[in-house]
């Protein structure tokens, strides 16, 4: 079958993949997304990622959320959480794949790892 989505490294869209409690803020440094569709900047901080830490919910409609989920492996030790969104400029549909970890310390972080995005029409 040949979805419309596709999942690519959060190395090809993100500036920052690693977030950790002992060396970030939660606002400051970012991570910035750029869609590959128009080119628009979207911004996130260590606080976005936590936010959405092991939640099921999403921004994205029931179509496009079982759609993105049917090209991603159910399981991986290299995500346990996402955060969608549209891309304020095309409206595309993007999901970025991350893991959420605690540390020793009390410490925790997050490490992105896939993004999935809607194929160029």
């Amino acid at each position: 079958m040949d979805h419309k989505y596709y999942v690519i490294d959060a190395r090809e869209r993100l500036s920052k993949l690693e977030f950790s409690a002992d060396e970030d803020w939660q606002i400051y440094p970012q991570s910035t997304y750029t869609c590959p569709l128009c080119n628009e900047e979207v911004f996130f901080s260590m606080r976005d990622f936590e936010r959405h830490s092991f939640s099921d919910f999403s921004n994205l409609s029931d179509d496009e959320t079982q759609e993105m989920a049917a090209v991603v492996p159910k399981r991986s030790e290299s995500y346990n959480s996402f955060l969608d969104f549209y891309c304020p400029r095309c409206h595309a549909p993007v999901r970025i794949y991350y893991l959420a970890w605690a540390g020793g310390r009390y410490t925790r972080g997050f490490n992105l790892s896939l993004v999935v995005e809607r194929r160029a029409v």
